[in-house]
């Protein structure tokens, strides 16, 4: 800890040494907007690097917990954050969301909410997305246990969707015993899969598990090019199997 200390008063005292060299210095607009932007990166960096010392002073010698917004996890991505979900390895990133209908698999929806948001408060807004680009209001809604909310279950059965499943224990507690045993909900827990198939294609064949980019408008923008590939390809697929049945 005293050597972190010593380390960032020294780095502290040259970063305001290069500020003050700056402020005299008579250079192009272009090269002095480049080097403005280095030295409030450096700012930045040094400002994380007292977090990172009073965190890891709070954890060690003090063993004091450190709420979530207050860790620094990434120096290259200030809005990436710890991805922490049930026995899954920790990861540093984003928690994007998808939504597709049952019968052609493509993607209506995407959204990256900031920060490792809690998948319950994803549910309005991944659906809304998916009912504004296809102007369709679904029938049959089907989650991951982890999208349980009673609130949103019943605003959507207000706005006339006839199922609004969530398979696991949480969507047991919620769901009328009647309607949970029910073969339409039975049928809407068995369809979740194929959004669990989704996932694993969009990971492994498309790279959803990894962003070339970061902060969160870049990500934002970069998911989307692979949804668009992934729908550029399911169409494909898509029309050749029309074809196939019309010749047949």
């Amino acid at each position: 800890m005293r050597e972190a200390r010593k380390i960032l008063a020294e780095l502290t005292r040259a970063y305001h040494r290069a500020e003050a060299k700056f402020s005299k210095l008579e250079v192009m607009p272009s090269k002095r907007q480049t080097i403005a932007a280095h030295i409030a990166g450096i700012d930045i960096d040094l400002h994380n690097l007292g977090i990172t010392i009073a965190n890891a002073d709070k954890r060690i010698n003090r063993n004091e917990k450190i709420p979530a917004a207050a860790k620094v996890v990434s120096l290259s991505d200030q809005d990436a954050a710890m991805i922490v979900k049930g026995e899954r390895e920790t990861v540093v990133g984003y928690k994007p969301q998808l939504g597709r209908p049952k019968k052609n698999g493509l993607i209506t929806a995407l959204i990256v909410p900031e920060g490792n948001a809690a998948d319950s408060a994803q549910l309005r807004p991944t659906v809304d997305a998916s009912i504004r680009r296809t102007g369709v209001i679904p029938s049959v809604l089907s989650f991951d246990d982890g999208y349980t909310n009673t609130k949103d279950r019943d605003y959507y059965l207000g706005q006339g969707v006839d199922v609004v499943s969530f398979s696991g224990a949480k969507g047991r507690n919620i769901i009328p015993a009647a309607d949970y045993d029910s073969q339409p909900y039975k049928e809407a827990r068995n369809d979740r899969s194929a959004v669990e198939s989704l996932m694993f294609t969009m990971k492994h064949n498309h790279d959803m598990d990894r962003v070339m980019r970061r902060s969160l408008d870049s990500v934002r923008s970069e998911l989307p090019e692979k949804v668009i590939a992934y729908n550029f390809l399911r169409i494909i697929t898509l029309r050749q199997r029309r074809r196939n049945q019309s010749a047949a």
